[in-house]
């Protein structure tokens, strides 16, 4: 709620009725710490990924929802570590990961305000400042970092994961279409019928959720000569069937859709993009938390 104080216990209390699960609470505080962090860093590769390279409009709902989806990944992560104890590499627990936990489960230290926590991660600390090992652990652990070498994925991956959930969940697409074909009863009769038509369409999926546009000929040039008639034999068989032909224009029409509409914003002057500059924001500003990092 407006104006409440949050701090590092909160980010460990576990949910009323489910103990392994994090309450709504720590995820609250969790989005209060991570966000707009996550937003700054991102910035560069959601510009790519959601806006084809034009500048994140200010009062953009879907980069924000991409980052409220991190930060769920992040507080079940340190819940799921809270319940099991810090993971371990080598044989020695990974220290980032005891350095947070002894953090948001002192009785010492868990009253630090989540608000100095973000501070840290906006700005240089001194190398005196006590935060300054929560700050490396918490930004090495649960934030993308612009270093790929001490990276745990890349940009591109902590941004497409969180954006094809959001989209899926906005537009009523399943996450992991790939994983239906394969192993969805209603498709059981095209799996025996159509092995290497099933490839072919998992190539397809796979490129429109990279945000191609038109992936059929791309995936019937690389499957060889006979691909485009073992594909459309596959999507003949589909869409004969009520539930597959349903479940075709919803995860693969509809996709390629979502694409070409993506694709047609590269023709919008630059006037109607709304970017951060329109706004009197300085690209120095977007360093300090108060500034609007998209």
């Amino acid at each position: 709620m407006a104006g409440e104080t949050w701090t590092l216990v909160h980010l460990a209390q576990p949910h009323r009725d489910h103990a392994k699960q994090p309450s709504e609470q720590a995820y609250r505080a969790m989005a209060e710490l991570l966000a707009r962090r996550f937003l700054h860093l991102t910035r560069r590769e959601r510009a790519y990924q959601v806006h084809l390279g034009a500048e994140c409009d200010p009062d953009c709902d879907l980069c924000w929802d991409i980052a409220l989806n991190h930060v769920v990944w992040a507080a079940k992560k340190l819940h799921k570590h809270l319940v099991a104890g810090p993971p371990v590499s080598g044989g020695v627990p990974v220290r980032d990961w005891v350095t947070i936990l002894d953090w948001v489960t002192s009785p010492m230290l868990c009253d630090t305000l989540v608000a100095d926590l973000r501070r840290g991660l906006f700005h240089r600390l001194q190398g005196d400042d006590e935060l300054l090992p929560l700050v490396h652990a918490v930004a090495t652990q649960l934030l993308p970092s612009l270093d790929s070498a001490r990276s745990q994925r890349r940009m591109v991956d902590w941004v497409s994961g969180p954006r094809l959930s959001v989209l899926a969940l906005r537009q009523g697409w399943s996450v992991r279409p790939r994983r239906d074909v394969q192993e969805k009863a209603m498709f059981a009769v095209v799996r025996e019928r159509h092995p290497q038509g099933l490839k072919l369409l998992s190539e397809v999926l796979a490129k429109l959720d990279r945000g191609v546009v038109d992936p059929f000929p791309d995936v019937m040039a690389d499957g060889g000569p006979g691909s485009d008639g073992l594909l459309w034999a596959l999507i003949k068989d589909l869409l004969g069937g009520d539930q597959t032909h349903a479940w075709f224009m919803t995860e693969v029409m509809a996709r390629q859709s979502h694409n070409e509409y993506l694709a047609r914003r590269r023709d919008f002057k630059p006037a109607d993009a709304v970017c951060v500059a329109d706004r009197g924001t300085s690209s120095s500003s977007l360093e300090d938390e108060e500034g609007d990092p998209r």
